[in-house]
């Protein structure tokens, strides 16, 4: 049984993170189209605002209409990283949004947009939803999985991995070491991977995902030469794979090597995740180029920034760390964070911010968590505080 490519896209959109909400693509030239609407599909837009009033039949013509143009908007966002592609993909659903008799379908894709603006309870719920009816839907439970995870739900997490490995043995493995390695068995997520990765053959689909999840995880270990062995290949199977230049960019700034992030990042796409990593690193360095790519990606996150309403703080949090090296406004804005995702760039976040502004309280919370848990990562130390 194969899992289809879109499904995988959905997973590295979510768990991989959950960084392309930041990434708004600018078109280069005044001239360029970034998402065509044809004659056909603006008909389409006019007659949506009127099915509310037509009979059940139309309105359920209409609907099914409305379905297609919002996965061609989504599919065209995860393309361009123009993510206001998400509120058009919205807007084409908003006449059926609270409607009773929403297909399958039309629930998947409203899970994806509340997933991508980070309102993950009401994304899993909509999963739940999808999931009661349709038990063997493959993307809902790879993002049910994602979604508990990120959100530091571990035990649906594992429930959710579980019932995948029965509808996709491969899936369902590489989605547990992912869980696994969270809660204290991370060398043995570790080899699991290996041996996936290793055996020969591999799902597609799947490559990049245990390929990216090998490498953080053999980071958060020490094991620095696998960790880079797995990110390199991972970029050979997809070099613009932004969730993994970002990751990786932030293995390079932690091995002290800002030179190879702008080497890597020149010459790609500047979505905010990458301007994040290339002025961290001109910073670092005093490139010639640092005031530009500040200033450039000032004006990306402004947008972002104007848009945003109670999401999650990590750009911010990023930015004023290791940009603006403002410490204090950067614990605050990690610290906000970490409240509502969980993934590892997260928890550095807070704990690079916390260890820089001596915050015992905040050392003393991550430490907390890190021990209930049984996470293991050698980037965190929390042994000079414990005697505090």
């Amino acid at each position: 049984m194969m899992v289809q490519t879109t499904s995988i896209t959905v997973i590295l959109c979510l768990t991989l993170s959950l960084e392309l909400r930041a990434d708004v693509y600018k078109p280069t030239h005044a001239n360029e189209i970034v998402f065509e609407i044809s004659d056909v599909q603006r008909d389409i837009t006019t007659r949506l605002r009127a099915s509310h009033q037509k009979s059940g039949l139309s309105q359920q013509k209409d609907m099914t209409e409305a379905v297609e143009m919002a996965k061609t908007a989504i599919i065209k966002a995860k393309q361009t990283h123009d993510t206001r592609l998400y509120g058009r993909a919205e807007a084409f659903l908003k006449p059926w949004w609270k409607d009773d008799q929403q297909s399958i379908e039309f629930l998947y894709l409203q899970a994806q947009i509340f997933g991508f603006n980070h309102e993950f309870k009401t994304a899993l719920a909509i999963l739940d939803k999808i999931l009661a009816r349709e038990p063997a839907h493959k993307q809902a439970l790879f993002d049910a999985a994602v979604l508990a995870l990120v959100s530091g739900d571990f035990n649906k997490a594992e429930t959710m991995c579980v019932k995948l490995e029965t509808v996709h043995r491969q899936a369902g493995v590489i989605c547990k070491a992912n869980i696994y390695a969270v809660l204290g068995q991370a060398h043995e997520s570790l080899s699991t991977l290996d041996k996936e990765i290793n055996q020969g053959w591999i799902d597609p689909s799947l490559r990049q995902w245990a390929l990216t999840s090998a490498a953080e995880i053999a980071w958060r270990l020490g094991e620095l030469q696998k960790a880079e062995y797995y990110f390199k290949d991972a970029l050979t199977h997809d070099a613009k794979d932004y969730y993994v230049l970002a990751s990786y960019c932030d293995f390079l700034m932690v091995l002290g090597q800002p030179n190879n992030v702008i080497t890597l990042l020149k010459d790609k796409q500047h979505t905010t995740s990458i301007l994040l990593r290339l002025s961290r690193a001109a910073v670092q360095i005093n490139h010639p180029e640092a005031t530009r790519i500040s200033e450039e990606l000032t004006n990306a996150l402004q947008g972002v920034w104007e848009s945003k309403d109670n999401q999650p703080q990590r750009e911010e949090a990023y930015y004023t760390l290791y940009v603006q090296k403002d410490t204090r406004r950067a614990l605050s804005f990690a610290r906000t964070n970490w409240q509502k995702q969980k993934e590892m760039i997260d928890l550095h976040l807070y704990y690079t911010a916390a260890h820089q502004e001596n915050s015992i309280q905040d050392l003393k919370a991550i430490q907390q968590w890190v021990t209930q848990i049984g996470y293991q990562d050698k980037n965190l130390n929390f042994s000079q505080w414990d005697r505090q």
